[in-house]
């Protein structure tokens, strides 16, 4: 008896060992983490594209590139949810060469039909200094055939200790054609000082200054100060996140010459 019991008590440590181990194996199997790290190796990210519109005529300049993941267990997963969740994983540098090869191999031959529409590229003030992805860039471009001049990199604000730095950088970066914008200006900081610092193509004004367009809010009072900043530096500006027509006439009325970005022309 004592050795029957002893065998049953095995048999059942065993048997809950392995009902432990299956859904642990189910759990990590489930989690975002192991589903996204599958996502990026198995090359399950795609890439949408959203116009950037001359506002007057309407005609394209260029596409912002934008990743997109949706995963059979959690859905349409955001962007900021699963880059963030890349870079926690040491993922980053292997997401971003997948949105690349991806957006180049598909619009390749659009841009050689277009040679006047630019495919722009979102890059964190880190990518910029450490170089490597854009000489990816660079080296995927020329391996589909695409020049400098129809590849644009946006760079996300970052701290002022870096301006100098990043400073030389987009030197070099332009010297070699690529036009360059500063994404999202207005959500940072130290947007002024870069402003100030920075010798950049185009300034892209955040959407919470764009939607404030036509009304009496203070946002709609530095909008019109941020376009005479971009004028005197002679940078273009695109306006984020237009989403109506009136918004599109207030920013014509006072930058009739306005690039314009939003759903009121297309989503991604």
């Amino acid at each position: 008896p004592t050795l029957f019991l002893f065998v049953a008590l095995i048999g059942c440590s065993l048997g809950l060992l392995a009902f432990y181990a299956a859904h642990q194996y189910r759990r990590v199997r489930n989690s975002l983490s192991y589903r996204l790290k599958y996502a990026i190796r198995n090359g399950l990210i795609s890439t949408t594209y959203q116009p950037i519109v001359h506002g007057k005529t309407g005609k394209v300049s260029g596409f912002e590139v934008l990743a997109r993941w949706h995963d059979k267990k959690f859905g349409s997963v955001p962007p900021n949810v699963f880059i963030q969740k890349a870079e926690a994983l040491g993922l980053q540098e292997k997401l971003n060469k997948l949105i690349v090869n991806r957006a180049l191999e598909e619009c390749s031959r659009g841009l050689a039909c277009h040679p006047g529409v630019y495919l722009s590229f979102n890059i964190e003030t880190k990518d910029l200094l450490d170089g490597g992805l854009i000489r990816h860039i660079s080296d995927t471009a020329r391996s589909h055939g695409v020049s400098a001049s129809q590849i644009a990199i946006e760079i996300l604000e970052g701290a002022t200790a870096e301006i100098s730095q990043v400073e030389q950088k987009i030197e070099s970066i332009r010297a070699s054609g690529y036009k360059v914008l500063i994404d999202d200006f207005g959500s940072g900081y130290s947007s002024l000082s870069y402003l100030a610092g920075l010798n950049v193509d185009i300034i892209k004004i955040d959407k919470s200054f764009s939607k404030a367009a036509g009304t009496d809010s203070p946002a709609a009072v530095v909008l019109q100060k941020i376009h005479e900043i971009a004028k005197a530096l002679n940078a273009k500006i695109i306006f984020e996140g237009v989403e109506t027509e009136a918004q599109k006439k207030a920013i014509l009325d006072f930058c009739p010459d306005a690039l314009v970005q939003g759903w009121l022309f297309s989503k991604a």
